[in-house]
């Protein structure tokens, strides 16, 4: 599968579907980050980041580079440590 980092979805595709989309993407990409945008719901899908539907695109692209940014962080404080 190439190179891959972020798997984005929301509530158009099915809770099944996307656990499927999930385990695979994980598979391939263990070190990717998984954005469920969606009413908030009980699910077994665990993500990084969940977002409500009602977010504009400005807060999706902002929720995800907070977190990129997060883990650059703790990866670096990590590697001095």
């Amino acid at each position: 599968m190439g190179q891959c980092g972020i798997f984005i979805t929301c509530p158009v595709v099915s809770e099944l579907v996307t656990a499927d989309l999930v385990r695979i993407f994980r598979k391939y990409c263990p070190g990717g980050v998984v954005v469920l945008i969606g009413t908030p719901r009980r699910t077994t899908i665990e993500a990084e980041i969940a977002l409500d539907e009602s977010d504009d695109p400005e807060i999706v692209a902002q929720a995800i580079a907070d977190y990129l940014h997060r883990s650059d962080s703790e990866l670096a404080d990590d590697q001095s440590a």
